[in-house]
């Protein structure tokens, strides 16, 4: 219990040196990942193949969130606009390049909530 190491690496340590607690947290992604695949395939209207996906992919060349210019490949993230969480479809209509950035802040937020989210509040009066 080092209160100088930050919760990620407390996380670490345990997961390398608890097989129990690692076999809990495998368990729990291979859920996780089952589970939002059924999402997907539930909410799946057809127009999201990997030939689709990968010209979506081909073709990005800024964030169409933040505007900036990819990196890298590696940069690149697909993301639901409305998320499947709140019943977005897996669609390509519903499907846009974003950077991990944007992606990883917008989260499970549907893009009108995650504007408002970010909108820095002013702190004039009128």
């Amino acid at each position: 219990n080092n209160p100088r190491l930050d919760s990620g690496k407390k996380f670490k340590i345990r997961y390398n040196s608890d097989n129990e607690f690692r076999a809990r947290e495998i368990l729990k992604a291979q859920y996780r990942k089952k589970a939002r695949a059924e999402r997907v395939e539930a909410q799946s209207d057809g127009t999201l193949t990997p030939k689709a996906l990968g010209a979506l992919f081909a073709e990005a060349r800024f964030c169409s969130y933040c505007m900036e210019p990819f990196e890298g490949y590696k940069d690149k993230t697909a993301d639901h606009v409305e998320p499947l969480y709140s019943g977005g479809k897996h669609s390509i209509e519903n499907i846009v390049i974003a950077c991990l950035s944007c992606n990883s802040s917008k989260g499970k937020k549907g893009l009108i909530e995650w504007l408002i989210a970010a909108k820095p509040t002013s702190n004039s009066s009128a």
